[in-house]
């Protein structure tokens, strides 16, 4: 989303600001901040990454203010609301 409007834009023309929709299977191309997630869970791969072979359960930077994390075998924290780059969306939509 830029200015309002949905544009499909290739990952190095991807500018600060931008709203990204990630579906399931897409690799994460930037460090991004989690604004919402459709489906009952957001699951991030991020083994690639950082070498941890679980799936993580993200929720919103709004969840982590309200103290919500999506998941009831996590705390709310705000590292869950950050999309690592290079990591794999595994089940929802963020």
């Amino acid at each position: 989303m830029r200015a309002g409007k949905e544009e499909e834009v290739e990952f190095e023309d991807i500018v600060i600001g931008d709203v990204l929709k990630l579906n399931y299977g897409t690799q994460v191309p930037v460090d991004a901040l989690m604004l919402r997630f459709s489906g009952s869970q957001l699951k991030v791969d991020e083994s690639s990454v950082t070498g941890e072979t679980d799936l993580i359960v993200k929720c919103s930077i709004y969840d982590v203010k309200a103290g919500t994390s999506g998941d009831p075998d996590h705390e709310p924290d705000s590292r869950f609301a950050v999309l690592v780059s290079g990591s794999v969306i595994n089940e929802g939509t963020a």
